[in-house]
């Protein structure tokens, strides 16, 4: 269902035509999204069948049948959320207010953001919302200055997903909480008008002789030479003023007919890059038009003025990744959009490379991701190293810029020259039992840094012992086991094996830790009780103690030794260290007599070898010698 408003502006004489007009993007009666994904909690995507509900509560405000549920996890982040992209784009070009019907159970605000791909475009507004347990209409002005990092209005701009933070600022309460969407409606301004646009380019660096610079465009079909520019008090800058229909527009300064024009990066911040029908891509200038324009001179072929502006040149070896199939890419940070500045190995020596530029005292944070991932599981894992920021995501930071820069680096290393240092890489193998657990249907997992915090799938061992090995480089990290996807564990704060990490947004995290010196080509943690930093408690109340039925032959050895079984048993078999590590784990059954361990990968020492069936328990000795 459409509004539509007609209004006469007759005093204005740019004015074309005037129409305000307001229009319903989902109602979930007719139109939804096809799906949703939430993140900042149990990150899933939902499809419309899952999400449209039945209105719980029909009031004044909104009686319709059919709303768009979200719920908020009970252990979610301040700042947890969901999303999802657009049939079609809202042009804040012309549509300047969002509104929605919401539904909270409490006081609070709703943050409504609005992206497009690229992260130096968003857009987003806090609406406050006064009446909990009822329906209440709020909207946000795209013309206000955005509230998060990105400064100004959303006009001109154009975006493909909409991103709602209900109760934002306010972190999971323990338990689920449900929020409620209906009616999400925008209104434009379709009005019609012209305004006067001066375009202004510098000249002074350009290396030919020219008779006049011209400026071409989408507003005057790209002619050459329709629009002029002048030089009257010939200091270099060529100026001219043309009225130009409201939009965004696409430009460029050409100089006597098309015998030259610019050339821009499609890295460029003032460019945007068309593909015509045939698959040519055009770079060009963009300007989105909603008022008088002046333009400041700048400087033929970039977009700052001549002598404020300075090159940025990324050098990154890939020797510690596979470069993916899908780029190696900068991204992050204020200004470098996900899985769009890609670096190339032209020469394909392992070095790839990206450079650009950027106007005097640009800065951001970034990273170096491997692969296109919408979610960064693919970013760099410089966590603790020099060059990262743990209050921005264990990010690189980019100064000022106060003359060109030539990063030189390695994926993963805080290196400052295109050379990777050497770092020895560890199988380690961890262990958690999760005996007096249900475990859940979903099975155990484990997530750290050194997985993205994505899930991995534990190996039951026996029993109630769960077994995940991979390879590491040498280096800190931080993990959690988790029985099912959602049980997380609740671990001490200050004990031996937790580290405490406060992120600077008013969160803290109490993880485990794991330090890995690559003095050893293999590792593997402690046998962890689940929730804890101990070993589980074996009881033994119902077991009976008896040495007899297990021999170690020998009992002091470098290499090798035997375990063999003196009669028919089926249990579990488990070296420990006398520090509790785990150093193997068998379950035995009664076709094995005999097993043999291999004992050169043990440090010297004493260690502890338990078989434990179903009524015995025998523990006996073995000295590792070196």
């Amino acid at each position: 269902m459409k509004r539509i408003i007609l209004l006469c502006f007759l005093a204005l004489p740019l004015l074309v035509s005037a129409q305000i007009e307001t229009s319903t993007l989902y109602d979930f009666e007719t139109t939804a999204p096809d799906s949703f994904s939430t993140f900042g909690a149990v990150d899933t995507t939902l499809l419309a069948s899952q999400f449209t509900i039945a209105n719980p509560a029909p009031d004044a405000v909104n009686g319709s049948a059919n709303v768009m549920r979200y719920t908020k996890g009970a252990d979610a982040q301040t700042w947890a959320g969901y999303f999802w992209d657009m049939d079609a784009a809202i042009d804040a070009n012309s549509v300047f207010e969002v509104c929605l019907d919401y539904w909270s159970p409490s006081t609070g605000q709703i943050l409504i953001k609005l992206e497009n791909g690229d992260a130096s475009q968003d857009w987003e507004l806090a609406a406050n919302n006064s009446t909990p347990g009822q329906w209440e209409t709020l909207c946000v002005d795209l013309r206000n200055d955005s509230q998060g990092a990105n400064p100004g209005p959303a006009s001109g701009r154009s975006f493909t997903r909409f991103v709602l933070f209900p109760e934002f600022n306010v972190a999971g309460i323990g338990s689920d909480v449900d929020y409620f969407i209906d009616n999400i409606t925008i209104t434009s301004d379709n009005t019609v008008r012209e305004f006067p646009v001066t375009f202004s380019v510098d000249m002074n660096d350009y290396p030919e002789p020219f008779t006049t610079v011209f400026v071409s465009g989408t507003f005057n079909d790209w002619s050459g030479e329709a629009s002029p520019l002048e030089d009257a008090d010939g200091d270099g800058v060529w100026t001219g003023t043309y009225d130009v229909t409201q939009g965004e527009i696409e430009y460029k300064f050409t100089i006597d007919n098309w015998a030259d024009q610019e050339n821009f990066s499609r890295f460029d911040e003032c460019i945007t890059a068309t593909t015509d029908s045939n698959g040519e891509t055009f770079v060009n200038r963009s300007l989105v038009v909603f008022d008088e324009v002046v333009a400041d001179p700048v400087c033929w072929s970039t977009c700052y003025a001549c002598g404020e502006s300075y090159s940025i040149t990324w050098n990154v070896n890939m020797a510690t990744a596979d470069p993916a199939d899908t780029g190696v890419f900068v991204a992050g940070g204020c200004c470098f959009s996900n899985s769009i500045f890609e670096l190339t190995d032209p020469d394909g020596d392992g070095i790839f490379s990206l450079s650009m530029t950027r106007g005097a005292g640009f800065n951001s944070f970034y990273t170096l991701i491997n692969g296109a991932c919408p979610d960064f599981s693919c970013k760099e894992n410089i966590e603790g190293q020099e060059c990262a920021d743990p209050n921005n995501f264990n990010d690189r930071f980019l100064p000022p810029l106060e003359g060109d820069v030539v990063i030189n680096t390695c994926f993963g290393q805080c290196t400052s020259v295109a050379e990777c240092e050497v770092i020895p890489e560890v199988e380690v193998t961890f262990f958690v039992d999760l005996v007096g657990e249900t475990i859940d249907p979903e099975g155990v997992r484990i997530a750290g840094n050194f997985t993205n915090w994505q899930d991995e799938d534990m190996i039951l061992e026996s029993g109630t012992v769960y077994r995940y090995t991979t390879v590491l480089p040498a280096g800190e990290y931080e993990y959690q086991f988790k029985n099912g996807p959602n049980g997380w564990e609740v671990l001490p704060d200050g004990e031996d094996c937790t580290i405490t990490t406060d992120d600077g947004q008013g969160n803290v995290f109490i993880n485990r830790a794991l330090s890995l010196s690559g003095a050893s080509s293999t590792e593997s943690t402690r046998l962890f009780c689940f929730n804890t930093c101990n070993s589980c408690a074996v009881a033994t109340d119902d077991l009976e103690i008896d040495n007899t039925i297990m021999e170690l032959r020998p009992s002091v050895t470098s290499e090798y030794f035997d375990v063999i079984l003196n009669e028919a048993v089926s249990g579990q078999l488990s070296i420990l260290s006398t520090s509790g590590e785990l150093m193997f784990a068998k379950n035995i059954t009664t076709s094995a007599n005999v097993l043999r361990v291999d004992a050169t990968s043990f440090s010297a020492g004493m260690y502890f070898v338990n078989l434990q069936t179903e009524n015995n328990l025998a523990t006996q000795r073995v000295v590792i010698t070196k």
